[in-house]
């Protein structure tokens, strides 16, 4: 399997980290420790994400306005998870923050980013 195959096989794993982190139509909600899902379908490999992965990536937007790094560890999943989210910066829509998310399974790793702004109480990634 060449590397390009490969990358196109996770491209669902990436897909699905994407969604429960809260990138398209969903939002992290810190006042309630919840990802908000979207009704989009869920691929099945987004499903190992557990409530408490959720939660850590809700702290992780939470934790302050500086740059700052979370890494946990789902063993019942034996998914280990890295969060980088960059200083907060003000925009119009109010203050924003870029974020990237890696994902490492079976020594496969995948990583995902973009750029979410906090709006009541909450963060919607808006790319």
């Amino acid at each position: 399997m060449d590397t390009l195959e490969w990358h196109r096989g996770l491209l669902p794993f990436a897909v699905a980290v994407l969604l429960l982190a809260g990138v398209s139509s969903m939002y992290v909600d810190a006042s309630t420790e919840t990802v908000i899902r979207s009704t989009q379908t869920e691929n099945r490999l987004g499903t190992l994400m557990t409530d408490a992965d959720r939660e850590r990536i809700d702290d992780a937007f939470a934790g302050g306005p500086g740059r700052h790094t979370v890494r946990w560890s789902n063993s019942d999943r034996d998914i280990d998870y890295t969060m980088i989210l960059a200083p907060v910066f003000k925009t119009a829509r109010g203050p924003c923050r870029e974020f990237e998310i890696e994902a490492k399974a079976d020594d496969r790793r995948t990583r995902a980013s973009g750029t979410a702004c906090e709006k009541q109480g909450g963060w919607r990634i808006v790319e």
